[in-house]
């Protein structure tokens, strides 16, 4: 997951150049020195508002909460953010 970019110019910019997993806390170069718990409670809380208010829409089939996880992510950390998310959404749509 890349949140930060930077713009190169008016139309290219470039987002590899950031650690990819920093929303799950801070990243030293061989593991995580902290797990951000606030973050991870926020994308949770996120996903929760995206499911409340389109849930049910037809359109929607699926969601995918974290695209492509980092090969770095701390793999208990983003296994317990899934099954949270997961629990949620079967809570409010269980068709999703």
């Amino acid at each position: 997951m890349a949140n930060r970019i930077e713009w190169l110019d008016e139309t290219h910019f470039d987002h590899q150049s950031h650690e990819w997993g920093e929303w799950m806390g801070t990243y030293n170069g061989s593991g995580y020195d902290e797990i951000d718990q606030a973050n991870i409670d926020f994308a949770v809380k996120t996903v929760d508002l995206i499911v409340e208010k389109w849930g049910q829409h037809p359109a929607v089939y699926a969601i995918e909460p974290v695209n492509e996880p980092w090969i770095h992510s701390d793999i208990p950390t983003l296994k317990s953010f899934y099954r949270t998310v997961r629990e949620n959404i079967r809570q409010v749509a269980p068709h999703l």
